[in-house]
């Protein structure tokens, strides 16, 4: 099936993903799509499916009547993930992990993608486990956040825990070690650009407001 194809059948078995809004139409016309892409030499559609998610290229006209492509995420979970606090007595434990989208290694929370079949909690527990070899007690929904309103759907959920040691880590993801800090050390990190992450600047924050 091509991608515009493939697009449509999507659309017909997912029509929330589909709403429509008078200023940022959806064009969903396979003659339209097809021409489009032809004159502008461009991809539209279902371009790429994970275990995770989809990608899609949609067709969008504003209120100028303006059309162009515009991508983006569907996540196959109705959350996209979830992003967890493990305090080990007084401090936060973070990870220093190399990640591929920079390139560079990162001070961050751990996370992770929704698994099928997890509640949000569930979901945490593994995280925590896989990544930093430890147990969580205690577990706390914080509240979510959407990581990118432009490009993804779904929300990423937010939750504090507790641990009591911490054990094998994860190699295999790029993660080098482990960094134990206060709420202060945490803040002046974030105020000069060591933790950068924004999925980790997002807990942090709903933690701080809400502790």
């Amino acid at each position: 099936m091509n991608p515009i194809d493939a697009y449509l059948h999507f659309y017909r078995s997912n029509p929330d993903y589909f709403i429509q809004d008078q200023d940022i139409q959806i064009i969903i016309d396979k003659e339209t799509l097809e021409q489009f892409a032809k004159e502008r030499d461009c991809q539209l559609g279902l371009i790429y499916e994970t275990k995770y998610f989809w990608v899609v290229i949609d067709l969008i006209e504003n209120a100028q009547h303006h059309r162009y492509p515009y991508m983006r995420v569907i996540h196959k979970e109705p959350s996209n993930g979830v992003v967890i606090i493990p305090r080990l007595e007084d401090k936060v434990v973070f990870l220093r992990q190399f990640r591929h989208g920079t390139r560079q290694i990162e001070l961050e929370l751990p996370r992770g993608f929704a698994e099928a079949g997890c509640t949000v909690y569930e979901n945490a527990e593994q995280e925590i486990l896989e990544e930093i070899g430890a147990s969580a007690q205690n577990i706390e929904l914080l509240g979510s956040m959407i990581s990118d309103s432009a490009l993804t759907y779904g929300p990423v959920h937010l939750l504090l825990c507790d641990i009591s040691s911490i054990g094998k880590l994860e190699q295999e993801e790029g993660i080098k070690d482990t960094l134990l800090l206060t709420k202060e050390e945490i803040l002046e990190y974030i105020r000069d650009n060591t933790i950068r992450d924004g999925f980790t600047i997002t807990a942090i924050m709903k933690w701080i407001l809400q502790s």
